[in-house]
């Protein structure tokens, strides 16, 4: 079955088709345009094929990448991975990735670390309802973004944000990524102490659990900022 590229086109920003039937929350995390820098960009995702998965030591294919997003950070259910969804969305990835080197970084592709500091979650909270309501919310569930009315800023805790197993529920990686990132408009950029503050203000609210998160870290060797316990301890000296 080869994938539809429009219908994978649609769904990649919206999630509209998908969200109703996995995750039941708006996705923005790579929404409007996905080639665009501060999104994150998935181009080569397609073209590298699979991935090491470091918190579990294992080589993904790009439909396990997807599902990934779908269950830990969208908080959702796991596509088919032969499915029509599925082929439509890695469909629209190769379009994204054509003439991109297998392999090469893209500009923009991860979230380089900052940092680290020790965040303030007062100072952060103060930091959030100046520069973070006007799309997230006073509650922090995602209101649409008024510069761009046809999206929505996801919810960053509570039942419908990203599980605790997701990459952005640790502190470091929700820093570097508000540093760089946020934002969206841009009015004003936080400096690297403010970023860490607001992760620490955002990352200490309730989340989904991740059931299997234990499993997470095979080799011990877990970041210093994974807000969960993991069967396998850190190796100490």
């Amino acid at each position: 079955m080869e994938g539809d590229l429009g219908q994978g086109a649609v769904a990649f920003p919206t999630c509209v088709k998908y969200r109703r039937a996995t995750v039941g929350r708006p996705t923005a995390a790579a929404s409007r345009r996905s080639q665009r820098v501060v999104n994150v960009p998935v181009l080569d995702q397609s073209s590298v094929k699979q991935f090491l998965k470091e918190n579990r030591d294992i080589r993904q294919i790009i439909e396990d990448r997807v599902n990934d997003c779908f269950k830990r950070s969208l908080n959702g259910r796991a596509l088919n991975p032969a499915g029509r969804d599925m082929k439509d969305i890695v469909t629209y990835y190769a379009w994204l990735s054509r003439g991109t080197a297998v392999g090469a970084r893209t500009k923009g592709q991860g979230i380089d670390s900052i940092g680290p500091f020790e965040g303030d979650k007062k100072r952060g909270a103060t930091v959030f309802a100046t520069s973070c309501t006007r799309c997230h919310g006073a509650d922090g569930q995602g209101i649409t973004i008024r510069s761009h009315p046809s999206l929505w800023a996801p919810p960053l805790w509570g039942p419908r944000s990203f599980s605790i197993g997701a990459g952005m529920a640790r502190v470091r990686v929700a820093a570097a990524f508000i540093h760089r990132h946020m934002p969206f408009d841009r009015l004003v950029a936080p400096t690297e102490g403010q970023a860490f503050d607001v992760a620490a203000f955002v990352t200490g609210q309730p989340r989904p659990d991740f059931p299997g998160k234990e499993y997470d870290w095979p080799n011990g060797d877990p970041p210093p900022d994974v807000a969960y316990a993991t069967l396998k301890k850190r190796a100490g000296p």
